[in-house]
């Protein structure tokens, strides 16, 4: 089984500046991974090709002999979903909460996603150290803190009613998708014991859904701390971390959070 690969979702025909800023970055530290695009069926992919090719320059220079086709086979891969799963947030969390999609990667211990908001910061820590963390104390899933929980928003009488399948709502804290490492195999039988209520119950979006159940024992599937989850990834609370000197691994949605200038991008 190989250790981990790396996840990173598109939909954009032509990526926005800062998703190019991400990728780049992303594709450069974590280029030894098998990294996957995933994307709507029939998209046209060349722009990120194109990305792809700027970080694999040298690589392909030292590849004699060898046509260009074949870095993407070797290292770089897209592979795509059905067109319905990137409409929304909402139907994109239905892909990540379908064991159709965890299936797709079962000869990997672990996943990395990296949304095209992300941005690797800290490159004193490795992908490697949390793999190492999530081995030695079993966790199945990491992901940026939500400082005050990811269910404090107000609700209206609809949503409260969906909210009435959570218990204590208020214990959920890690944390967000964009930038999570998840264990393959726990993570799709999780959904598999649970497809009822996500078929069912579960209207909100996917990270909540795993940040949720990582809270009962019973479930037999396990997140990071807290503590541990701040020094892999951070979101809203990012500038007032890296003021205190917590530089994370990685920042999702960082161009919302804080500046390109304050995070040295």
């Amino acid at each position: 089984m190989k250790d981990c690969c790396i996840v990173i979702p598109i939909y954009n025909i032509e990526p926005t500046d800062s998703e190019i800023i991400s990728i780049s970055r992303n594709l450069t530290v974590l280029k030894n991974y098998d990294i996957f695009f995933i994307h709507p069926f029939l998209m046209d992919t060349s722009a990120y090709e194109e990305i792809i090719m700027s970080v694999f320059e040298n690589d392909v220079k030292n590849r004699t002999g060898q046509p260009v086709s074949g870095l993407f086979n070797d290292r770089v891969h897209f592979k795509p979903f059905a067109k319905k799963y990137f409409k929304s947030n909402k139907s994109y969390s239905r892909l990540l909460l379908s064991d159709g999609f965890y299936r797709q990667f079962l000869e990997y211990e672990y996943m990395l996603i990296a949304q095209t908001d992300t941005y690797i910061l800290n490159t004193e820590h490795t992908l490697d150290e949390f793999i190492s963390i999530s081995r030695e104390k079993a966790y199945d899933y990491w992901g940026a803190p939500w400082v005050n929980g990811p269910f404090g928003k107000p609700y209206t009488l609809k949503d409260r009613l969906k909210l009435a399948v959570v218990k204590h709502p208020e214990k959920v804290r890690v944390g967000n998708g964009g930038f999570s490492l998840r264990h393959v195999s726990n993570t799709c039988n999780l959904v598999i014991r649970k497809h009822n209520l996500i078929d069912f119950y579960w209207r909100f979006n996917e990270d909540m859904f795993f940040s949720w159940f990582a809270l009962d024992p019973s479930s037999g599937y396990k997140a990071a701390s807290y503590e541990e989850a701040s020094c892999f990834a951070l979101e809203t609370n990012m500038r007032e971390e890296i003021a205190r000197g917590n530089i994370p691994y990685a920042v999702h949605a960082w161009r919302k959070y804080c500046t390109d200038e304050e995070l040295g991008i």
